[in-house]
This record gives C-alpha cells, sequence and structure tokens, in this order.
C-alpha cells in the first residue's frame, strides 16, 4: 500500500509534474510518494502455520525445532 503526502493533489493530471503529452508522470516515481514505516521481523515471519496472524498458540515451527517464538 503506497502513502502518500497530506498535500499530493487529488488528480495527478493536476500536479505540476504531470505530462500531458504522454499523460502520466514526468517523474516516474510520485514526487509525493513517502516511504512505509519500517515493520520491524518478526520470528513469525514467514511461517505457514499462523498465516495473517501475528503468531499461532502453540508455535508450530518451535515445536518442530525451526527457531520459533520463544
Amino acid at each position: 500500500m503506497n502513502i502518500y503526502a497530506d498535500n499530493k493533489p487529488k488528480d495527478c493530471k493536476l500536479c505540476s509534474y504531470w505530462d500531458r503529452a504522454r499523460k502520466k508522470c514526468g517523474l516516474g516515481e510520485c514526487y509525493f510518494l513517502k516511504e512505509a514505516p519500517k515493520k520491524e521481523p518478526s520470528p513469525c515471519d514467514g511461517c505457514p502455520y499462523g498465516k495473517g496472524r501475528e503468531f499461532c498458540f502453540p508455535c508450530w515451527k518451535k515445536m518442530l525445532g525451526q527457531g520459533g517464538v520463544k
């Protein structure tokens, strides 16, 4: 999900960087695009057992000896 600055125009065609001839942004990447906040890695990242949850109980990775949540 992209996060934009508060002062971004509602329509890209209203932006000063809009290239009317090519009908696209002249910069290639939006000037108003902000970096997404960094998410701290979790020991559950990539775990197939607790999909969509912060952690599963009991921790199947730990039970299977794959270095899960301690």
